[in-house]
């Protein structure tokens, strides 16, 4: 019956998407990305959706499984009019706050009203408009920022998790905790895993406060917290010298898996191969099979520690304290070029075309440089301190530092494919400490700051210059804090 189900509404969402197949305006203008968050989001909807209609012996499994394979038809038809539908019906639910049920319903998606929004929005971009909202409650620095489409969530470390609505601008709910070093939404978009300064990792309701999980994972604090494609798993690292393995499907933690090398900082999920894992520690990065918990392979080359790298295709970026870049393919050791720069990297990320590196640096620059020569394209020269938050997409990118501002700079690329055209677009004098942790996507910015504040920049022209104080103590039912 469960299998059925399931084969009705996928048949059923197909002859929805189909019908409005007839109301997408030209391709070209569908410029839609399709992130795991929103496929996370139309994979969750529809799980959900057939899972309340399914007899309640349905087991985990097989919902996982299906979640799984929804997820895959949509990444699969990526180039499709079919998955364009798809991801602009996404993009409107997450992006402009249309109710997910539009997805469920068959109701049609005013494609005229979302082409119309970004539209404005990419004009309040490049001509600077934007309305701020300014979000206080927290009493010590912000440690991390989500967004999950209807409410921001924040830590500090003031030992507690911050509910925001995002359209009143309003705190709904205040959970006590340790100090969240970490934390990522699971596959629901309902609840937060943690990691904190005292090695726990909890699993939190965010919509009533409940504590769904709770286990001391590391000796130390944990330094790196994320999920695979799907959300379902997370690894953990910590200054331990190991890798945990948690499933938010059973709440429990499934494997650890030793690190020898060094204390580990990062991790990064590969897309190309599920079970696979990169992470760093010192100055070596290795490659590991999570289902074997085997190291693959170590990539060496780095003469001082590694700050940051980036996984994208089967290529590898990294870069730190010997102020070069390194560029490694995942099935072979030797490193496939060298970039020499002249500063400590703190941010490294793939620009989209995967044809530029973007770094922020110690020397207060955002700089661009070519994967296939290693040549330096472009400075960009504004900050006054190291840079400490990085964000990119095709158009843009955002930049934090430790001098209290948000940039953002123009990253168009020609239609042809070719030199890039870049500049800045304009300076957000954004807080009076220094930028820790920021969310970015096509309309909006939430920066959170050491001056224990939240700041929304909204460039949809949604929302007005407001300044919100949340009052709430606690609302959470949790009575022991870990």
């Amino acid at each position: 019956m469960y299998n059925k189900a399931i084969e009705d509404q996928q048949q059923q969402q197909q002859h929805r998407l189909h019908q409005q197949q007839q109301q997408i305006p030209k391709e070209d203008e569908l410029q839609y990305t399709l992130t795991s968050l929103e496929a996370t989001s139309i994979s969750n909807a529809i799980t959900s959706t057939i899972e309340s209609s399914s007899s309640s012996s349905s087991s985990t499994t097989t919902s996982s499984s299906f979640f799984t394979n929804s997820y895959s038809v949509i990444s699969n038809g990526i180039n499709s009019k079919l998955n364009s539908v798809v991801s602009v019906s996404i993009v409107a639910t997450s992006i402009y706050n249309l109710p997910s049920e539009i997805l469920i319903t068959g109701e049609n998606v005013n494609f005229k009203w979302v082409m119309k929004e970004k539209k404005s929005a990419r004009d309040n971009w490049r001509n600077g408009k934007y309305e701020v909202t300014t979000l206080v409650g927290h009493s010590e620095p912000i440690s991390s920022i989500l967004f999950n489409g209807e409410s921001i969530i924040s830590s500090s470390y003031d030992k507690s998790l911050r509910v925001w609505d995002y359209s009143s601008a309003e705190c709904k709910l205040v959970i006590p905790t340790n100090d969240v070093e970490c934390m990522q939404l699971d596959h629901t978009n309902k609840q937060v895993i943690t990691g904190t300064k005292n090695g726990h990792i909890n699993l939190w309701d965010i919509t009533d406060g409940t504590q769904k999980f709770s286990e001391k994972g590391h000796l130390y604090f944990i330094s790196s917290l994320k999920g695979n494609y799907n959300s379902t798993l997370f690894c953990s690292g910590a200054k331990d010298k190991t890798i945990k393995l948690w499933d938010v499907l059973q709440n429990k933690m499934v494997s650890s898996i030793g690190f020898p090398k060094s204390a580990l900082l990062n991790i990064e999920w590969c897309e190309d191969q599920k079970n696979h894992i990169v992470v760093s520690g010192g100055n070596i990065l290795s490659l590991i099979d999570v289902e074997t918990g085997q190291t693959v392979r170590n990539f060496q080359g780095h003469t001082n520690d590694i700050h940051c790298f980036s996984v994208v295709d089967g290529l590898i970026a990294s870069s730190g304290i010997d102020e070069t870049i390194k560029v490694w393919d995942k099935r072979d050791v030797v490193g496939t070029k060298s970039i020499k720069v002249d500063a400590t990297v703190y941010c490294l990320k793939f620009q989209p075309s995967h044809n530029i590196i973007i770094t922020g640096s110690n020397d207060h620059t955002v700089s661009s440089y070519r994967l296939d020569s290693g040549r330096l394209e472009y400075h960009f020269i504004g900050h006054q301190n190291p840079i400490s938050v990085l964000h990119l997409d095709k158009e843009r990118i955002v930049s934090g530092s430790l001098d209290k501002n948000l940039y953002v700079w123009n990253c168009n690329t020609d239609i042809s494919g070719g030199p890039m055209k870049m500049g800045k677009y304009h300076k957000l004098d954004a807080h009076q400490g220094m930028i820790r942790c920021a969310y970015f996507d096509d309309t909006k910015i939430i920066s959170g700051s050491y001056d224990k504040t939240i700041r929304v920049w909204d460039f949809s022209g949604a929302k007005n210059n407001t300044k919100k104080t949340c009052n709430l103590i606690s609302l959470s039912t949790t009575r022991e804090i870990s």
